[in-house]
């Protein structure tokens, strides 16, 4: 193993306890762990080998959570349709006609 594989193996507690501290669920904790892991092994050229690794990684862990919950918070709401029937009007004889016309 090189010494990039090294460091990034020994960061791997950390990153998980981080993510989690973030989530506070573990399945999406190693998700990020992943795509953290994942961006840093594509962009590893970008790192200096006399420094130390974990705020580096840190710095890429926070900045795909944060671009995830960016990504979320513009998402619209998704909503059951058992709710939405549930708050539904009773069908009027106007409903029925336009069912009729699409039927036909």
């Amino acid at each position: 193993m090189d010494d990039f594989e090294t460091h990034l193996i020994r960061n791997l507690p950390r990153l998980r306890r981080y993510a989690r501290s973030l989530l506070q669920d573990p399945q999406l904790a190693d998700d990020l762990v992943q795509g953290c892991l994942e961006r840093a092994w594509s962009r590893k050229r970008l790192w200096k080998a006399r420094e130390d690794m974990c705020p580096w990684l840190f710095t890429i862990m926070h900045n795909i959570h944060a671009n995830n919950a960016r990504r979320y918070s513009r998402r619209p709401q998704l909503v059951s349709l058992e709710v939405v029937s549930d708050q539904g009007e009773t069908p009027n004889q106007f409903s029925s006609v336009v069912l009729h016309d699409l039927k036909r």
